[in-house]
């Protein structure tokens, strides 16, 4: 078990920062990164790294004194393994800091703006589906260094920040990828379902298939093949499951750290093999309703929170939602997310278009010129950017596969992939797209869709096509999930679902799943930084600075007393050269 740090630590003088070196493997690849920490925190070990930092695991001292003070009721139990109980001490103290490096040395000034807008959401949400930062901090190095001089010229140079946040265990990209589907555990009728589908493909029917060319299968190591059971034996655990306060059930860690309960089985004969989607060749990752319905709903919580504030997320996908071991989720990424207050003169809203990985990404977001990244999207349809999205995870969730998945890459192949699943666009659907689009944007888009329009295969409507590609391979797929999902992935923006109606949807309120998003009232309007704010280096670094204050009002009480001192010397220098 882990046990509390010496009150010696604990007691640092809490502005001062300590260094520690991490050690992170990435693709075979070692890499060493200097995390500059609070005293508050002690760094435990690293936990990952992307395109802008690193990320480590740390303990929080503070947490700790309040564990101490006041333990959770399940920890006082008496029967917990030790295991248990470190796992409880882990839970409640520690946190994840995000090293954001780097941030100036090459002057790419959209660098810097993604950071600062993810740190200053970060800061103002507060909700339990949505990652909030708990810290934002500067390292202002040890004791020694907080002076005036030191602490001046650290305003003008820093390079990097970090952000500290609740840990998380799983992206649901790897919970995921970590879900097999085997033979043994397909619904009847499901076979034959699978070579229809192929049937359908090879014919040029109505599939959504793009077999240009096929990407690896999952790694084997990335496979969890002990996790599950047969299909009757996974109702049973499912109805004995230990439920949480929304009713959903609780999710276990297995015996080599995959996660159970999500499907998927194990093994060692032609029944436990994966099963691969004919469409693509990747193994199917589907999760069992109950998991899938609770991820979903809690992904609905948590961008109808972002909405209230009101922001959009436009960047979400597997990769960016973060589930702990419990299921517990949570929105993040916020790099892209950007509010949608209405211009003083106008009714829309501009946003940079196609910046998100295409699978999961409005059509409205597509098809947009090199040199015109800006298209516009009106103040009554805004959610629907990312209603698109969160119908795109729901469908992945269901059938194994991301739903329009392509090989290539380009807003005009992923629109050929819609149009294979949904359809050709009506009329008043593509006006209310290419409406909120400057001119140049609008002339591309249209003229992408005419081609697809004389290229695409022949589909019916947008119900039986879509409904016929939501099936479970357990076969537990529920007729108000399908139609729930199918309100998601309507081509006009304007007609799809409100996060509002989705959680009064049936599939969730008949399992009693309150539909109130915000029960705290927290949401409030959260601006966030322009990129003419913050266009250069020095604007930059000064607004990350101000947000520091905010967040430390006692450095900018230190600040102002080295001030204060300054000053003062330098009036008693003036004066003893006057008086000489």
């Amino acid at each position: 078990m882990a046990q509390p740090l010496p009150m010696s630590t604990i007691l640092r003088h809490p502005l001062a920062s300590k260094r520690c070196m991490m050690i992170f493997h990435q693709n075979g690849e070692e890499t060493m990164e200097l995390f500059e920490l609070l005293s508050r925190y002690e760094a435990v070990g690293p936990i990952g790294q992307g395109s802008y930092g690193y990320v480590c695991s740390a303990r929080d001292n503070d947490l700790v004194e309040r564990f101490q003070a006041k333990p959770p009721e399940e920890y006082e139990d008496a029967s917990l393994r030790p295991e248990e109980r470190e796992e409880i001490y882990d839970t409640n103290t520690l946190v994840a800091v995000k090293k954001l490096r780097q941030l100036f040395e090459n002057n790419q000034p959209r660098m810097w703006l993604c950071a600062t807008r993810e740190i200053q959401l970060m800061m103002a949400f507060q909700h339990d589906n949505v990652m909030s930062a708990t810290d934002f901090f500067i390292p202002l190095g040890g004791v020694e260094m907080m002076t005036y001089d030191a602490i001046l010229q650290l305003q003008h140079t820093f390079d990097g920040v970090y952000v500290v946040m609740k840990k998380m265990d799983y992206t649901l990209r790897e919970v995921l990828d970590s879900t097999i589907v085997t033979a043994a555990e397909l619904a009847p009728g499901y076979e034959m379902w699978l070579r229809r589908m192929k049937l359908l493909m090879a014919s040029g029917g109505k599939v959504n298939a793009d077999v240009s060319s096929t990407p690896s299968p999952v790694p084997a190591s990335r496979l969890n093949a002990k996790a599950g059971a047969q299909d009757e034996d996974q109702a049973a655990a499912a109805a004995a499951a230990p439920m949480n306060d929304h009713g959903a059930p609780v999710a276990k860690t297995s015996t080599d750290g995959g996660v159970e309960g999500k499907g998927g089985g194990g093994g060692d004969d032609a029944d436990g093999a994966p099963v691969c989607c004919p469409l693509t060749t990747v193994s199917l990752h589907s999760l069992t309703r109950d998991y899938r319905k609770f991820i979903l709903y809690q992904i609905f919580r948590g961008v109808g929170y972002l909405h209230m504030c009101p922001v959009i997320h436009r960047d979400l996908k597997p990769e960016n939602i973060m589930l702990d071991r419990s299921y517990g989720t949570r929105i993040t990424d916020f790099g892209q997310g950007r509010d949608v207050g209405l211009n003083a003169t106008t009714d829309y809203v501009q946003t940079v278009l196609d910046n998100c990985t295409q699978w999961y990404a409005a059509p409205e977001t597509l098809t947009v010129a090199i040199n015109s990244p800006m298209g516009f999207i009106d103040h009554d349809s805004f959610h629907g950017v990312d209603v698109w999205s969160i119908g795109c995870i729901a469908a992945e969730m269901l059938i194994g596969r991301p739903l329009f998945y392509t090989t290539s890459m380009g807003g005009k192949s992923q629109l050929l992939s819609i149009f294979r699943v949904l359809g050709e666009p009506s009329a008043s659907a593509i006006a209310s797209i290419a409406e909120y689009r400057d001119k140049e944007t609008r002339e591309l888009f249209m003229s992408s869709v005419k081609k697809l329009v004389k290229t695409a295969p022949p589909s019916s409507t947008i119900t039986p096509t879509l409904a016929e590609l939501l099936r479970s391979p357990y076969g537990d797929e529920d007729e108000d999930e399908v139609s729930l999902i199918i309100d998601c992935l309507r081509w006009d923006p304007r007609e799809r679902i409100t996060i509002q109606a989705a959680l009064q949807n049936p599939f969730f309120t008949k399992d009693g799943y309150d539909p109130v998003i915000d029960p705290e009232d927290t949401a409030k309007r959260v601006p966030s930084v322009r990129p003419e704010d913050i266009s250069e280096p020095v604007s930059g670094r000064a607004f990350l600075w101000n947000l520091f204050l905010e967040r430390h009002p006692e450095v900018k009480e230190l600040w102002n007393s080295l001030v204060a001192k300054h000053e003062e010397e330098e009036l008693e220098v003036k004066k003893t050269a006057a008086d000489t």
